[in-house]
């Protein structure tokens, strides 16, 4: 969550700051103030327009690559906490919790304290943090500001007789209504309001000034009225807020304030003598104690602005126009629309294939955790290989070694360990233990080499039994042992038979050593490799001809190309493709909505199960990252 806010924050950033250095460079060129507020307040409709279009997902971008929104820190094991809360299912009894912490001091090497440093990989959450502290805080100011202001406007009073009956005058000749108070709480008049506006005057200038300095104040305060600034402000509120602290927007917001006094102090001194005017705001200006209000039109402003505001009143000959042409108005909007979508167009982040591709597993891992058995394990009733198999697609996806969903685990992989080294139940003992070992392999503890070294004795002594006399093996085990399995298919039970149904691989051979190394030059991976590029295809499994075993065809395809070292496939009926991202496509295609992956075209081999079928796809797209 935290991440796709920073990366927001970094593509709106850009994205304002590029539109509004544009704006602020056209307005140098511009000499009317109200071209000027006009190009400033569409720039800021544009900037709010190009935070929203960055905050819908699925947009396409052309995309910099120059900030990766789902980096690997979010793959962690804390994140991953946070994302489901505790994975530990309610029935584990406190002795298993137990025994899952001694197996971690066991098998699993205890994690280094990281050095200080090491946090700064975490800047994209502590960006987004600071902004949300930074929005917050804004939105505080902003209410504040507007419940001071309806304070000062409901403790005001009525002014005198002639004060009323010098602005009803001037009502009448602006063909406005704004009413008017008189207030003890503000030092400077004021404009407020949106839909029901109204001018406030401080009781000093009420009380003291002459008929002639309230006229011109009132005429200024009643052009802010008749001109709608207090939307102006409104608008440049709502950029502060969801902007941030940009310096950029601070000075739009200085030249928007300029061009609208500049507009006011004309019609002002038009009835009066501009110096006298200019006199009457300097004395304005002395008398203020404080900054402004948020949210209104006041006459206050820097010294180095009351100077540009002195110079243009005092300079003869300086025509200014009150309100834009609608045909102005309507060719700077087209600008700022075409300007906002060209640069909205282009994100930092985001649209990155590697960025959508951790997303993708990140959500699998997530499904993966919540479906955890109280044993420990996951589909333990087919054995531990599925265990292993999502344990290694969560380590590999960045699930930390110490993660309570790993300890226990671990500890149901250990309950199934035989005497002859094996890992197994009642079928299959080769297959579930070079899966098991692949797993340990992934772990790579000196606890987890020694169980791989044993593993392969096992594994050894299996290879020459069926090579003397095929499927002994497997006879002299269930013989012995009374065990029959359910499960498994029986074209499967030959260990020197190749199946074109696995892609003229060699079950339990091959299959036994595809989740361990594998060399380029590796018999099996040469003939594999062929054979793909002759059958290439991801709409079904090209050794069944149907959707059959498809996930696990993903898995081992992706598995044989990356150990040729090959980056494409040229298959005969067209050119060269790229596998990887083909396969990451579609896998990201078929991912449902729960995170999880299902063939729901063929139950056979167990791919109508989720967990399986999806650590089948997080393993696939494991071997597809370059």
């Amino acid at each position: 969550m935290l991440t796709e806010i920073c990366r927001w924050l970094i593509d709106t950033t850009v994205a304002t700051s590029a539109l509004l250095v544009g704006t602020l460079v056209a307005m140098r060129f511009l000499r009317q103030p109200a071209h000027r507020q006009r190009l400033g307040e569409l720039a800021l409709v544009g900037c709010l327009a190009m935070a929203a279009a960055h905050a819908i997902p699925g947009v396409p971008r052309i995309s910099l690559a120059w900030f990766e929104a789902n980096p690997r820190a979010m793959l962690s094991d804390g994140f991953y906490e946070d994302a489901i809360g505790a994975v530990k299912p309610a029935d584990v009894s406190k002795t298993q919790a137990g025994a899952a912490g001694a197996h971690a001091a066991s098998n699993v090497s205890a994690a280094p304290v990281a050095p200080v440093w090491e946090y700064a990989r975490y800047w994209r959450e502590g960006l987004a943090a600071l902004y949300l502290v930074i929005l917050l805080a804004g939105a505080v100011r902003f209410s504040l500001a507007h419940l001071r202001l309806r304070k000062i406007v409901r403790n005001a009073t009525a002014p005198s007789r002639e004060l009323a009956t010098l602005h009803v005058w001037l009502l009448r000749r602006a063909c406005i209504t704004p009413p008017l108070l008189v207030s003890d709480e503000i030092d400077r008049p004021l404009t407020f309001g949106v839909r029901h506006p109204v001018v406030v005057l401080p009781r000093a200038l009420a009380t003291d000034g002459t008929a002639e300095e309230l006229s011109a104040v009132l005429r200024h305060e009643l052009t802010h009225v008749s001109r709608g600034d207090a939307r102006t402000w409104l608008l440049v509120a709502w950029a502060g807020m969801m902007l941030g602290p940009n310096p950029l927007l601070r000075l739009l917001t200085r030249q928007l304030r300029l061009a609208q006094e500049f507009i006011a102090d004309h019609a002002a001194a038009d009835a009066t003598d501009p110096a006298e005017y200019a006199q009457t705001i300097l004395q304005l200006v002395q008398g203020a104690r404080a900054r402004p209000i948020p949210l209104t039109a006041a006459a206050w402003m820097s010294r180095s602005d009351l100077y540009l505001r002195m110079r243009r009143l005092l300079t003869a000959g300086v025509k200014t126009e009150r309100f834009c042409r609608r045909g102005w108005t309507l060719c700077a909007a087209l600008a700022i629309l075409l300007a906002s979508s060209a640069i909205a167009a282009v994100s930092l982040s985001g649209t990155t294939p590697e960025a959508q591709l951790r997303a993708t597993e990140r959500r699998g891992a997530i499904f993966l955790l919540t479906q955890q058995e109280p044993t420990g394990g996951w589909l333990t009733r087919f054995g531990p290989a599925p265990t292993a198999l999502t344990v290694r697609a969560l380590l590999q996806s960045g699930v930390a070694k110490d993660h309570p969903a790993i300890v226990r685990a671990l500890d149901y992989v250990d309950s199934v360990r035989q005497s002859d080294g094996g890992y197994y139940t009642d079928s299959e003992p080769t297959y579930h233990t070079a899966i098991v070992l692949a797993m340990y392999a992934a772990i790579d503890t000196p606890e987890a080499h020694a169980r791989i070294e044993a593993g392969r004795v096992f594994l050894q002594r299996a290879a020459e039994s069926t090579s003397a006399r095929p499927g002994a093996w497997y006879a002299t085990r269930q013989n012995s042992t009374s065990l029959q399995s359910t499960f498994a298919d029986p074209k499967e039970r030959t260990a020197d038979a190749v199946l074109d149904t696995y892609g003229a691989l060699t079950y339990a051979k091959w299959k036994s050593l595809l989740y361990a190394g594998l060399a380029s030059n590796d018999a099996r991976v040469v003939v594999g490799t062929r054979w793909l590029e002759s059958h290439w295809t991801l709409d079904k499994h090209p050794g069944t001809g149907s959707a059959e075993g498809l996930y696990y065809y993903y898995l081992a395809a992706a598995r044989t190309l990356r150990a040729s070292g090959k980056e494409s496939v040229a298959p005969e009926q067209h050119g060269a493709v790229d596998w990887r991202t083909e396969l990451q496509r579609r896998l990201a295609g078929a991912q449902r909505s729960d995170g999880s992956w299902l063939n729901s075209a063929s139950p056979r081999w167990l791919e109508d199960q989720p967990t399986l079928v999806t650590a089948y796809a997080m393993l696939t797209l494991q071997e597809t990252r370059r």
